[in-house]
């Protein structure tokens, strides 16, 4: 397989899974960015900075801080001091 087939295939599979994803989304007026994040910190408690998610997921910091304060703001995520 040559290098751009590696990245076509990711490309493939990452949108995939966005349209997997929709229906949830839409249900719980959530986007991509906001699963994304649940979904993250559901699979990887250990995981749990900012810093973690965004270079875990590939996440934009901005990105991050945005979803994580809806989330928190709609009562899916809690914020707790270490």
């Amino acid at each position: 397989m040559k290098a751009i087939d590696y990245v076509t295939l990711g490309r493939r599979l990452q949108m995939a899974h966005e349209t997997a994803c929709q229906p949830v989304c839409r249900k719980y007026d959530l986007n991509t960015t906001m699963l994304t994040v649940l979904l993250f910190c559901a699979l990887h408690p250990e995981q749990n900075t900012a810093r973690d998610l965004c270079e875990m997921r590939g996440l934009r910091s901005g990105n991050a801080s945005v979803a994580v304060e809806t989330l928190i703001s709609g009562g899916y995520l809690t914020r707790t001091p270490d």
